[in-house]
């Protein structure tokens, strides 16, 4: 029984942390949620917590990495190095000339760390099989450091990666008139285009 409130305790501090995530973008809400869900989770073996925690905030910084520069090399195909930079503080790709690239481009740039997301988790499951997460060998803690990764890497859809793929116009527009990414202001954007559309 103490070991599921736990994970309940668990589960809705890092919902929380991903509600204010879309709210707020990397704030110090979003990393007190975080941080508390990682810590409440703790308590079911803390001698385990510290490697597991580790494995998991370096797996999961990577991951978000990854998925940002995943965004700036694909838009190299179209847009000036001087033109993109990637935030690592807000975990955003930044476009100064988003019209460089055609909208199928946008898809491209959107859609790209979620393909590589399928086509490394899958291949981590054909070499490796499921995910080791007893926390009782190296193995396993790389394990959570691999998952962690692979969240960070696709798992994390932002809503301006969704206007992106669905409606790459209408992100266009949004990275030509947001010089930092808002998630607020992406998923705003994205809901009134899913109502013209009909969508909602």
């Amino acid at each position: 029984m103490f070991e599921l409130i736990i994970l309940f305790l668990t589960i809705l501090f890092l919902v929380a942390s991903g509600v204010s995530y879309y709210r707020r973008g990397l704030e110090k809400f979003t990393y007190a949620f975080f941080f508390i869900g990682i810590y409440v989770a703790a308590l079911i073996e803390p001698r385990r917590f510290f490697p597991a925690f580790t494995f998991l905030l370096i797996g999961n910084f990577v991951g978000l990495a990854c998925h940002e520069y995943s965004h700036y090399f694909i838009s190299r195909i179209w847009m000036d190095s001087n033109d993109l930079r990637v935030n690592l503080k807000n975990m955003s790709t930044e476009f100064d000339s988003p019209y460089s690239a055609p909208t199928w481009g946008i898809r491209i740039i959107a859609g790209v760390p979620y393909v590589l997301m399928l086509i490394l988790a899958g291949t981590y499951y054909i070499v490796y099989g499921y995910p080791n997460f007893s926390l009782t060998s190296i193995n396993s803690f790389i394990s959570v450091g691999v998952v962690a990764f692979l969240m960070g890497l696709g798992i994390g859809v932002s809503p301006s990666d969704i206007l992106g793929i669905l409606f790459p116009s209408k992100f266009q527009e949004f990275a030509e008139n947001n010089t930092e990414k808002n998630p607020m202001s992406a998923w705003n954007i994205l809901k009134s285009s899913l109502r013209e559309n009909g969508n909602l």
